[in-house]
This record gives C-alpha cells, sequence and structure tokens, in this order.
C-alpha cells in the first residue's frame, strides 16, 4: 500500500510539474502572438512607406532638368 501512495504523490507531483509548464507555455505564445501581430503591422507600414518613397523617386528620375 505505501508503493501506491508514493506512486500517486510522484504521479500527481509530475502532472502539477507538466501544467505549470502548459500554462507558462501558453501564457508565452499569447504574448509571442501579440508581438508578431505588432510587427506585421509595422512591417507594412514600413513597405508602404518605401513604395512611396520609390514612387517619388521614381516620379524625379522621370521630370527633366529646368535647362532643357
Amino acid at each position: 500500500m505505501k508503493e501506491e501512495s508514493e506512486r500517486l504523490v510522484t504521479i500527481e507531483t509530475k502532472l502539477a510539474y507538466v501544467e505549470d509548464t502548459v500554462e507558462r507555455l501558453s501564457t508565452l505564445l499569447i504574448e509571442h502572438t501579440g508581438e508578431i501581430n505588432r510587427l506585421k503591422a509595422e512591417n507594412k507600414a514600413f513597405r508602404a512607406k518605401v513604395g512611396e518613397m520609390m514612387g517619388s523617386i521614381q516620379e524625379t528620375a522621370d521630370q527633366r532638368p529646368p535647362h532643357y
């Protein structure tokens, strides 16, 4: 009977550790998902800005200098 009790305590201890690990990983996943979404939005804004700058550069390159 003592062996069974010790086994049960060991199993419960391991289960508590696994539950804690799952909880911490879940929290990290939520944090990382938010960070990824923020970085995606930032990347989209940077790409739009670069696109605007490239368009402006192209317009300037297509213009003739005033002395023509």
